[in-house]
């Protein structure tokens, strides 16, 4: 039986060159190979944060600004499910998010 659950990753992470949160996700979101709906999300919308969702389980994004060029990346995932199924629908995520800052950011 599924149960709710709720998740979450976060690490600094400094952007290469000054960046708006705008592109930032609207690049999570969007890129043709490693946006979220390359994962299978739906309903994907980004404004103050970037969310979706996929089966039972609901992931968002959010970048929080420390200073200058420096973040803290959260990755949260609840929904019905196991820990181990929000844990790995972040580590995908993720591993996608982590080559877009590198490539585009």
């Amino acid at each position: 039986m599924a149960t709710p659950v709720l998740h979450w990753e976060w690490s600094k992470h400094t952007f290469s060159v000054s960046v708006k949160l705008d592109d930032v996700y609207a690049k999570i979101a969007s890129d043709p190979y490693l946006g979220l709906a390359t994962l299978g999300y739906t309903g994907i919308k980004y404004g103050t944060d970037l969310h979706a969702d996929k089966g039972d389980f609901f992931i968002a994004v959010v970048y929080l600004q420390v200073s200058g060029k420096e973040f803290w990346r959260v990755v949260t995932c609840a929904g019905n499910g196991t820990l181990a199924d929000a844990k790995t629908d972040i580590n995908v995520v993720l591993g996608n998010i982590k080559i877009l800052e590198e490539n585009y950011f």
